[in-house]
């Protein structure tokens, strides 16, 4: 293809009579003295051109890469008499600045004027001045300068260039790709159900059936049928109805009825599959575009049903409630709003129903249960028009329904079952301890946005951003060129045809929404797509061993509608509409689709991960493609994040099924506060999600390497932890439960392994203790990572489960490893690992060392402390031992090491008959754990003539005899009293005495409570308005003559 100077040289001759000197491409360089490295950059040709825009631009060809630092350009306007006094110079352009000679001026004394735009290719250097300072003929030269200022070479050798900037012509040199052939990506791209259905419905041998009445299903837990409606709405109109069930034909097991309504006409199939769902296909169509409504369910009675959110939200529904759903806000659809799982779930006493989308293809949806109506279904948004060329005019639909007589954890139930049936949802295939020791994760990919750094000089209107584009399409590097010319092929457009362009200020630049349909046809100066633009870039990463694979950035650019007839034309999936253009338009992460399911696909076989960021909202349907998900949060400049609520956790677990999850923060690492940063490890262990720092959001490459500004030791501690449980593979199912409904629980690994893990959250504000029911039919043991603590397992003779006892501070997480001891060594091996950050792996090595020869020994030794431990206070922790030999046991020597001293308690022995348990008791103080925060207990145990010496390495956590907490610090009155509420724990073995002062804006006071030993009371601090309807309390809390609370609350009273 023609460059961008032979383009200048047959523009020149073209348009004057005499070629000028200063376009002749003069070949060789002056200056050929120095060896090859040395002429590197050095100018072999030149010329001058003017862009559509008016722009002057220069063009240098270097032999090598160009240097922009030792490049200087002179240009004469009027005559060597005039300018720098050396070369008559008025302008210059040096090292990418751009200067005038000052009038008068006789040294070399420069004033600095905008710089223009360098674009850079291989060998050849533009520079773009957008307010040429001249119109006249210009003469001008190249010089190639050393690091001390000495011209080391000149172009041209002798005299000088010339062109005449008013007589050029003015048009922008024209893109420099090549076209591409997108058929290894073709190849993979499934045939969509818009494709086939009408073939496929045709290929079946139908017969009328008069004897099928309507449309009815029984589902499990229900004594009847339930019908199915089928309601179509226009929504341009407005007019809704819905469809009649006429005459229907069989097939198989297969019922099909046909119809026309509102103009439409449909076709529905149902057929019950072998895996007990009753799946319903629709297909619509029309001989004029339309915007269309269809919604797919059962009627039924849902008063006192509940509709599940998620893992953890159910809400009762009641008669006369409003319509529930879970969905996320979209640009498109009647609603603006889109569903938040392929799924919906509503429970009964008598049983759990499931509609779903098919999860295989995106549509426009909403899952919801309309009680008012009587109706659970889904609704998809549909708009038809002829310009779908693949389906002129028409649109599918694919749902499915299931019920099952069992509603226990109706929500988890569902999606176990979704993952038996959709396998790609839960699945992923990467290799989870090496991903997680990897920094550089993949080379970010988001080619539904291209994105325009505009130079200060050229910040202008959408026309100044197309030019841009085009100067880059001409004149860049290979990428940058392919990625500009790309993008103005099939940038997105809006229903007025103007291109999908938005401009940020700072940074300056344009983003740009893109098509990236693989087949979107070319045009002659733009012969790429922006999907095969974007696999050329990547397949360079297919063999490198840096990268492990390619994140796909699903950022907001990636859901917007797009006009553009020529999309349309090559759609695979059907247009949806704006509610307030009412026209058929693609939704461009529908088109996404086309491209990420075959570059995934590309990717697995060269061995890489398709990466999927962000993935929320509409872009779930693109989980089936992704082998790790990533989510990101952003720190904030006060140094925390911004977490997501548990909705959008449970949203991002369950889509992520057993694949790797990684929580990454972007921002700046180094004001992220301990707080924080411990919450942020915390949270992403419980979720079973990698942590990870990923420093600037709009990096091209995910980095989960640890900033130096972190604490490493929590990293350390935390990321195995993390890894470990994404290896074993979250679990929505699982046997464990806790008697406390504070205390959350997640499953890892196969119930029949011999090592799973489950991890607990305490989501109240208060600590909690809970007894956690876990199946133990095979001995074994617990084992809390974050604590070192050790506990045997083993059910009663004749039952399955046992009983553990655990303690969780406020918002606390733990870990616990459930091992049969049949695969003790594996945990052994995993904690030998370990390099935890705070000593952790050591204790937990130690303590189930010790815990496997006791059992060695027959004896099941429990040690219980205080969780939490108070400081100011003896805390006494006690030590069971059952002798399950057959021999008498001896129980001696309980002691207690700290780095600061060695503490025998009195001599205690005692003889344990077969069967017979004893209990021994010990105490620490907060001042033990000063420094060396681990406390190790000691005890020794014979039988015979054999002794054993066990221990336990505990770590307490301690707290203050008496805590302040706040319940909200923004106080609304109501009816001219308002309260400020403070709960207090007194977490001490006696009374306490607490003094509560508040003052400010309103009248304030003090209050005297006495609060009883290891209790919790809410106390009320009385307000009531003054003059001032808002203002500002202080309230400070005082026990022991401390100052234990501060805080400050903003108050206010309604009008009445």
């Amino acid at each position: 293809m023609a460059s961008a100077i032979d383009f200048c040289l047959d523009t020149a001759m073209k348009t004057t009579k005499k070629l000028l000197p200063g376009l002749l491409l003069l070949a060789g360089l002056l200056g050929s003295s120095g060896n090859a490295s040395e002429r590197a950059g050095l100018v072999s040709q030149g010329a001058a051109f003017k862009t559509t825009e008016g722009w002057l631009g220069l063009q240098l060809q270097c032999v090598g890469t160009p240097d922009l630092l030792r490049l200087r350009v002179m240009l004469d306007v009027d005559g060597r008499a005039h300018g720098e006094p050396q070369s008559g110079a008025d302008f210059m352009i040096e090292r990418g600045r751009f200067f005038r000679y000052p009038s008068g001026a006789k040294d070399w004394s420069w004033d600095e004027l905008p710089p223009p735009l360098a674009l850079q290719d291989e060998q050849t250097l533009t520079l773009i001045i957008r307010d040429a300072p001249f119109a006249s003929r210009v003469k001008w030269h190249v010089e190639f300068v050393r690091s001390d200022w000495s011209v080391m070479g000149r172009f041209p050798e002798r005299g000088e260039l010339e062109f005449d900037y008013a007589a050029m012509p003015a048009k922008t040199p024209a893109p420099r790709v090549t076209p591409g052939y997108a058929d290894e990506l073709l190849a993979l791209m499934p045939r969509t159900l818009s494709f086939r259905l009408d073939a496929e419905i045709k290929d079946r041998l139908w017969k009328p059936d008069p004897d099928i009445h309507g449309f009815s299903w029984k589902p499990e837990g229900l004594s009847s049928n339930v019908s199915f409606k089928v309601v179509l709405a226009d929504v341009v109109s407005g007019r809704t109805e819905a469809l009649a069930w006429g005459e229907a034909a069989v097939s198989s097991n297969g019922v099909r009825w046909a119809g026309r309504t509102l103009d439409v006409d449909w076709v529905l199939v149902r057929e019950e599959l072998s895996d007990g769902t009753l799946r319903v296909q629709g297909g619509l169509s029309a001989d004029r575009e339309r915007c269309l409504r269809i919604g797919v369910g059962v009627e039924m009675d849902l008063k006192d049903w509940l509709w599940h959110d998620d893992l953890y939200a159910a809400r009762a529904m009641a008669a006369g409630a409003a319509l529930f759903e879970n969905v996320l806000p979209v640009p498109w659809g009647a609603r603006g709003v889109q569903s938040c799982y392929p799924f919906g779930v509503v429970s009964s006493e008598k049983g759990l129903m499931i509609v779903e989308t098919d999860p295989d293809e995106p549509r426009s949806m909403q899952i919801s249960a309309d009680v008012s109506n009587g109706f659970f279904g889904v609704w998809y948004d549909l708009a038809l028009t002829p310009a779908t060329s693949n389906f002129p005019s028409r649109a599918a639909f694919q749902c499915g329904f299931r019920s099952e007589s069992n509603a226990v954890q109706a929500f988890r139930r569902a999606v176990e079952n979704f993952y038996e049936r959709y396998p790609a949802f839960a699945e992923g295939r990467s290799s989870t301890l090496e991903l997680a020791s990897k920094s550089a994760l993949g080379l970010v990919s988001a080619p539904w946005t291209y994105r325009l750094a505009i130079p200060a000089p050229f910040v202008g209107d959408e026309h100044d951003a197309l030019g841009l584009m085009a100067l880059t399409a001409a004149c860049g590097l290979l990428g940058e060129r392919e990625a500009a010319a790309s993008a103005l092929l099939g940038c997105a457009r809006r229903a007025d045809g103007s291109r999908r362009m938005a401009y940020t200020t700072t940074p300056a630049g344009a983003k740009m929404a893109v098509n990236i349909d693989p087949e979107l046809p070319g045009e002659t100066n733009l012969p790429l797509n922006r999907a095969l633009s974007e696999w050329n870039r990547l397949r360079g990463i297919l063999r490198d061993p840096r990268f492990a694979g390619v994140c796909w950035d699903l950022d907001a650019a990636s859901s917007v509608l797009d006009y553009n007839p020529p999309s349309m034309s090559v759609a695979d999936y059907p247009c949806v509409y704006d509610s307030t253009v009412l026209r058929p338009a693609l939704a461009t992460a529908f088109a996404a689709e086309d491209f990420i399911v075959p570059a995934s696909r590309l990717l697995r076989q060269s061995g890489k991960l398709s990466i999927v960021k962000d993935s929320m909202g509409s872009h779930a349907f693109f989980m089936p493609s992704a082998d790790v998900i990533v989510k990101s949060f952003a720190v904030a400049k006060d140094g925390f994040y911004r977490r997501a609520d548990d909705g959008r956790m449970s949203q991002l677990r369950t889509l992520a099924g057993r694949k790797p999850v990684i929580c990454l923060l972007e921002g700046p690492a180094t004001g992220l506060v301990a707080e924080a940063a411990t919450r942020f490890l915390r949270e992403s262990l419980y979720w079973g999600f990698l942590p990870g720092f990923g420093g600037d959001k709009n990096a091209s490459i995910i980095d989960l390497s640890c900033p130096d500004s972190l604490d490493r030791s929590l990293v350390k501690t935390y990321r195995p932890l993390a890894a470990r449980l994404v290896a074993a593979g979250w679990r929505p199912l699982g046997p464990v439960r806790a008697d406390v409904p504070d205390v959350s629980v997640e499953h890892y690994g196969r119930e029949e392994s011999g090592l799973r893990h489950i991890t607990l959250r305490n989501t109240a504000t208060e600590s909690r203790r809970a007894v956690l029911s876990i199946p133990a039919a095979k001995p074994g043991f617990a084992v809390n990572p974050l604590n070192g603590a050790a506990e045997w397992l083993q059910a009663p003779a004749g039952e399955e489960f046992t009983a553990l006892s655990v303690a969780l501070l406020p918002e606390e997480v733990a870990v616990l490893d459930l091992v049969d001891f049949t695969e003790a060594s594996g945990e052994r091996t995993f904690l030998k690992g370990w390099n935890s950050g705070a000593g952790e792996s050591t204790a937990c090595v130690k303590n189930v060392e010790s815990l496997l020869s006791e059992q060695a020994f027959s004896a099941v030794c429990r040690l219980s402390w205080p969780a939490p431990a108070v400081s100011n206070q003896q805390n006494v922790f006690q030590l069971e031992v059952v002798n399950v030999g057959t021999n008498t046991l001896a129980l001696s020597d309980l002691k207690l090491i700290s780095s600061r001293q060695f503490r025998p308690f009195e001599d205690q022995t005692e003889s344990l008959l077969p069967g017979m348990k004893a209990v021994f008791k010990g105490w620490f103080t907060a001042e033990e754990a000063v420094g060396q925060p681990w406390l190790e207990v000691q005890w020794g145990l014979k039988r015979g003539f054999s002794e054993l010496w066990c221990s336990r390495l505990i770590r307490p956590d301690f707290v203050p005899p008496v805590v302040v907490r706040s319940e909200a610090a923004r106080v609304q009155g109501e009816k001219g009293v308002a309260a400020i509420r403070l709960r207090v724990h007194n977490h001490s073995n006696k009374e306490a005495e607490v003094l509560v002062k508040y003052e400010g804006d309103f009248k304030g006071g003090r209050l005297e409570e006495r609060v009883a030993l290891e209790s919790v009371k809410t106390i009320l601090l009385p307000i009531r308005p003054g003059r001032a309807r808002e203002g500002q309390m202080y309230v400070r809390a005082f026990c022991a003559g401390k100052q234990i609370f501060q805080s400050w609350y903003e108050v206010s009273f309604s009008g009445d």
